[in-house]
């Protein structure tokens, strides 16, 4: 599968049975239907914790995203917005329910998202799995 920033293959990480995508180039990472969720499950959360909602144009505009493309379908995927202000931008394929997350936005989502306390939970796995640089 092709990273839709890059434009290259994309590395398959497997970790505890799930297959994630991240592209070396631009530390993007891809992931498949419930793949968010199992993540949050590891942490003993759920993806409503994330409080995540469809984004506007003026706050895709204001954190400088651009129109990403699904690596399965290459429609474009719809932006969700995650946390308080201001929030992080990630990308949506509505048709295959999977999330791309541009380099540095999952470990921003995770502290932007979950309730105070929370973050911890997740954050030792996510810095074995996606060290941030």
């Amino acid at each position: 599968m092709d990273c839709p920033v890059c434009k290259v293959a994309m590395m398959v990480v497997e970790y505890d049975g799930v297959e994630l995508d991240y592209c070396v180039e631009c530390r993007g990472i891809w992931f498949d239907r419930n793949e968010m969720e199992w993540l949050l499950l590891k942490g003993g959360l759920r993806i409503e914790d994330l409080d995540m909602k469809a984004s506007t144009r003026t706050q895709a505009k204001t954190a400088g995203e651009t129109e990403r493309r699904c690596p399965l379908c290459r429609r474009r995927m719809k932006k969700m917005s995650v946390g308080a202000e201001p929030p992080v931008i990630v990308d949506r394929c509505a048709r295959h329910g999977g999330y791309w997350f541009d380099g540095g936005e999952l470990h921003a989502v995770m502290r932007a998202g979950l309730p105070a306390g929370e973050w911890e939970k997740v954050a030792l796995f996510l810095n074995e799995m996606f060290p941030e640089p």
